[in-house]
């Protein structure tokens, strides 16, 4: 169409990229899910007929399709089966109607991840970040969906815990070598810490506490600075945790009491323990190795 071009405004002219269609069969897994709601609106019934006949009153003459919700409501395998048939449901309706509907795939997370970077390139460490940033996206979503309805939170919190996991895990498959594997485990501690806090769940400090200080000794390995900077840097951390929790004793808060953060102080002595072995190990390494028991591990061994 040329730009100069009068449109005519009596026939549909308009093309519609955020197109939301609800088959039945979608909507009747979502009220069996407990979910009748999105985003605290109530999901009208749905059908192709008046859907049309909206399109026409509105004057648009393409709609590109998508589901407007997401799949995780019970497991990954029910998830790739609901999006199996939404995708096969989309397919045959832009069949039927091949003037007016183009379609959107929909792909179950953390799925579309692997996929879109697999089809750039075999997997590296951009895979693995991607991973660790959706699982802080995902974790973020389940808290905020939380305000509208308990019910929505618990399918986006395990799949971001999940990921989140997954993320460290695929950092040393993809790409052990760089800097991405520590990266992804201070990701995956701190992601850890901010669920704790939010969600008010204190098991989340310990591996909070241990993926984090995983993470700080594997960075500083990949920058190739001396032993004794990492136990310096570990202890340092433990030191850390302890102060904070210290800290926030002290506000008096009725929510992190010591009991709460009992975890964070137990993972600070086991981190503790884990620095003084390492320490009181490098005698025995210089008789296997020959690496000297340096005057600032015999300092710390001391203290």
């Amino acid at each position: 169409m040329n730009a100069n071009q009068p449109v005519n405004t009596r026939e549909p002219y308009r093309i519609d990229v955020h197109h939301h269609v609800l088959p039945r069969f979608f909507f009747e897994t979502l009220e069996k899910a407990g979910i009748t709601t999105t985003l605290g609106m109530l999901m009208s019934d749905w059908s192709l007929d008046a859907h049309l006949e909206v399109m026409d009153r509105n004057k648009v003459a393409v709609g590109m399709a998508s589901i407007p919700a997401g799949f995780y409501f019970e497991s990954d395998a029910f998830a790739r089966d609901l999006a199996r048939q939404c995708n096969e449901y989309l397919a045959s309706m832009r069949s039927e109607n091949p003037n007016r509907f183009g379609a959107f795939a929909s792909l179950p997370l953390p799925f579309w991840l692997w996929i879109t970077f697999g089809n750039r390139r075999p997997p590296d460490a951009s895979l693995a970040l991607a991973f660790a940033a959706s699982a802080w996206g995902m974790v973020a979503l389940s808290h905020f969906l939380a305000r509208q309805d308990k019910a929505y939170r618990l399918p986006w919190h395990v799949t971001g815990i999940c990921v989140n996991l997954a993320a460290p895990v695929i950092a040393h498959s993809v790409a052990p070598r760089g800097f991405a594997p520590a990266l992804c485990l201070l990701s995956t501690g701190l992601l850890f810490f901010a669920d704790a806090i939010v969600g008010r769940r204190s098991i989340n400090l310990a591996p909070g506490g241990v993926a984090t200080a995983w993470g700080l000794d594997l960075l500083l390995d990949r920058l190739h600075v001396s032993i004794n900077v990492h136990d310096f840097a570990l202890a340092s951390l433990a030191a850390l945790y302890l102060l904070a929790g210290l800290w926030t004793e002290r506000r008096k808060s009725r929510i992190f009491t010591h009991k709460f953060l009992l975890h964070l102080y137990l993972t600070a002595h086991a981190l503790t323990l884990y620095v003084l072995a390492r320490i009181y190990l490098h005698p025995f390494e210089s008789l296997i190795t020959g690496t000297p028991w340096a005057d600032v591990s015999r300092l710390w061994g001391s203290e």
